[in-house]
């Protein structure tokens, strides 16, 4: 192991040991399908255009503290313990958190819902909370002005496998938790690992598939199929070694040396970087906090950590499930 590579893999095992804390949180992720028309001869709402999503957040933009943008275009909204983002193909995504009450953390959720409908039920539409898209096949729908999906899109289309429908046609439901220390993340993530295959059975939210009848644990089979390899991609799937004895912050860093991030960004500017690992990008330097980050959201494990532990398993599912 080269000087560099010893380097960055402290960058990551330091970023992961700044998340630990005392105080046993949680943070919900849902992600909703904006739907028209009726359940038989609905239609998904595109991004862009009249009752567009992006009319939607504007209208929803006054209730946040802040817009982000992209090309000109308003793709997100934040306040204290809400932020609305959209995923490739519009999306709509509401983070909820942190909150030591389950009880407070839904009442959060239940306030942008409202919010949310207030405006979509006088233009005839509504969210829909499904695994995958209920209406349309992924090369209907169109792509949000964002250079990051564009570039994931061309990826998983030279792969031949279905990151192309994880990314346009899948919504899921995913739960954040603390950890106090290594051993605290250790424990906790290897039970919810275990614990994965029993959340997207029990969890599966998922009955049609590009307009047609979907089968059983669907949006686990596109999730684990991205890069054409099913059940062998370091970027979905189980992390390597979790299940061996001794495993925490040290082999999840080697983990994400080991995976190739796409892309990174030179400041404002998006560069691709091919077939490199993150281990050949950054050979010559150490990572910047910022790059830390970006390298952790471009893989998509069955349980990922961040500076929080993130169970992805649950396909979108109504609030009262």
């Amino acid at each position: 192991m080269d000087n560099f590579e010893k380097l960055n893999e402290k960058q990551l095992i330091a970023y992961f040991e700044s998340g630990a804390n005392d105080g046993q949180k949680l943070g919900l992720e849902v992600e909703h399908f904006v739907c028209g028309g009726g359940t038989q001869d609905g239609f998904t709402v595109p991004y862009l255009g009249e009752r567009g999503v992006e009319q939607l957040l504007q209208k929803l933009l006054p209730l946040y503290e802040r817009g982000q943008y992209s090309e000109g275009h308003l793709i997100g909204l934040s306040r204290k313990h809400c932020t609305v983002t959209i995923e490739p193909a519009a999306q709509l995504e509401a983070s909820i958190g942190e909150f030591e009450s389950i009880d407070d953390l839904l009442q959060e959720y239940q306030k942008f819902l409202d919010e949310a409908n207030g405006v979509l039920s006088a233009w005839g539409q509504r969210l829909v909370t499904k695994g995958y898209n209920p209406h349309n096949c992924v090369s209907e729908l169109s792509l949000i002005p964002k250079q990051r999906y564009r570039v994931m899109d061309a990826h998983f289309v030279s792969k031949g496998g279905t990151g192309v429908q994880m990314m346009r046609g899948s919504c899921a439901t995913q739960v954040s938790l603390d950890y106090k220390d290594e051993k605290d993340f250790a424990d906790k993530y290897l039970v919810a690992n275990m614990l994965s295959p029993i959340f997207a059975f029990m969890f599966d939210n998922t009955d049609v598939y590009e307009k047609q009848k979907a089968g059983v644990l669907t949006r686990y089979k596109v999730w684990n199929n991205l890069e054409g390899d099913a059940g062998k991609s370091l970027r979905t799937g189980f992390v390597p070694q979790i299940f061996e004895e001794r495993f925490g912050f040290s082999q999840y860093a080697r983990y994400i040396l080991g995976v190739q991030p796409l892309f990174v960004m030179d400041g404002e500017t998006l560069r691709e970087t091919g077939k490199q690992t993150v281990k050949q990008v950054y050979q010559n330097k150490a990572m910047t906090t910022q790059e830390v980050a970006h390298a952790l959201s471009m893989v998509f494990p069955f349980v990922r950590l961040k500076k929080y532990i993130e169970i992805r398993m649950a396909d979108s599912m109504p609030v009262d499930c």
